[in-house]
């Protein structure tokens, strides 16, 4: 588990995962009302849907692969 390994594996896996999530859960003291935030980071290849981005950009199956290509570097 994540949160039983030392830090200096936990800094490693850090680095190695590909999705973040965050989630914050804030109740106001006089209006009981309750906030939750829920925040999705994407790393590397999960970060773009290249799918979308080709109909929207109209670009060929090449492009694409050219863009993904550019996007790793």
């Amino acid at each position: 588990r994540f949160e039983d390994a030392s830090d200096e594996d936990r800094e490693g896996r850090l680095f190695d995962m590909k999705k973040f999530e965050i989630c914050v859960i804030s109740t106001g003291e006089k209006t009981g009302f309750k906030r939750r935030v829920r925040l999705i980071l994407n790393k590397g290849d999960m970060a773009h849907d290249y799918t979308r981005l080709a109909k929207k950009e109209h670009m060929t199956q090449l492009e694409v692969s050219l863009r993904q290509v550019s996007d790793e570097l």
